[in-house]
């Protein structure tokens, strides 16, 4: 579990509010066939699973609005798999750790802090 320090917080004002349906967290590209996806624009929660195919040598991206989380926010994956942030274009970018069997489940919780 990771929590973004205050260098991932970005104000964006009561301008930005209409924006905010439409910023959400998501899967740019999935290193394997998704299964289940959820997103909650309300507290900002996404939870994605997917059955990881680790001859895909790409990491699964997922996209982080900062819109959502202007005090960051925590990443949960499951044992299988490993993550690292990628602050500077604003995704978290997963991996299969080594000995993952093609087929397996995967998952992913991106939740904010505060």
């Amino acid at each position: 579990q990771h929590e973004s320090t205050g260098s991932d917080r970005l104000s964006l004002g009561n301008k930005w509010e209409g924006v905010r349906v439409f910023a959400r967290c998501y899967p740019q590209f999935t290193a394997g066939t998704p299964t289940y996806l959820s997103w909650s624009v309300d507290s900002a929660a996404m939870v994605m699973e997917f059955r990881i195919d680790p001859s895909v040598t790409q990491p699964t991206v997922i996209v982080t609005p900062m819109l959502h989380y202007p005090d960051g926010f925590h990443v949960s994956v499951s044992g299988n798999l490993k993550y690292r942030i990628d602050r500077g274009e604003g995704v978290v970018k997963v991996n299969p750790k080594a000995g993952t069997k093609a087929g397996e489940l995967g998952k992913v919780a991106i939740a904010r802090i505060g």
